[in-house]
């Protein structure tokens, strides 16, 4: 099941015109205006079944490589069933598991004098430790921009895998390791592994991300 809500802000997922539809029978997401880009979720606070710890989580997705750098970005990601649920106490930490963002921003000077292209593409694989304050802060792993093909063209359909197992996440692209990332004691990221995540696909209301399909073994 998927539900069409953003449960820590409600409000924010209401926008004029459709905001899922299908095209050419794939998924395609137009929504969410928090900036953040929530979308639909596996879960909600009454429903959590489809939540899970550990194991292997794929979603096959396109979206345009270079559009509007100032809407939410295409994501593939996933958060915290206590978090969800109201269980995180203030002061409490809790984890966001990145599996896929991908962000624009401006080109620099010296790239600008060889590229027509205005904007950067910059496609993020994330695990943050975040403690409930107000404001919110987080810690996340550094290496959290991978190496992939150059030239790669977001357009087109690639996967994005994301192994989770005890102590360790590891990210893939087009079936290749980019990157691994430490969890549980010991580690900057200990919560990850007391959690059960539910997942989310989103993305901005002028950036729309299309999702052919969303897998996860155990």
């Amino acid at each position: 099941n998927w539900y069409a809500t953003n449960a820590t802000s409600p409000a924010t997922t209401t926008l004029p015109g459709p905001t899922y539809s299908i095209l050419g029978g794939y998924l395609a997401i137009n929504t969410d205006n928090s900036g953040y880009s929530d979308g639909l979720q596996s879960a909600n606070p009454q429903n959590t079944t489809n939540s899970w710890q550990h194991g292997y989580f794929e979603a096959s997705i396109l979206f345009c490589q270079y559009c509007s750098n100032n809407s939410a970005w295409p994501a593939f990601w996933s958060s915290s069933t206590s978090l969800l649920t109201g269980q995180v106490p203030i002061g409490g930490t809790y984890p966001e598991l990145d599996f896929m963002e991908y962000y624009t921003a401006p080109v620099s000077a010296a790239q600008a004098a060889v590229s027509t292209q205005p904007l950067q593409g910059i496609y993020t694989t994330t695990v943050h430790e975040w403690t409930n304050t107000s404001p919110a802060t987080s810690v996340q792993n550094p290496n959290n921009v991978p190496v992939i093909p150059p030239g790669t063209d977001f357009s087109m359909w690639h996967t994005y895998g994301c192994l989770w197992t005890p102590n360790q996440v590891q990210w893939y692209f087009d079936n290749q390791l980019v990157t691994t990332v430490a969890t549980g004691p010991g580690t900057p990221f200990p919560s990850l592994e007391l959690s059960k995540m539910y997942l989310i696909l989103g993305s901005g209301a002028w950036w729309p991300m299309y999702v052919d399909y969303v897998h996860v073994w155990q």
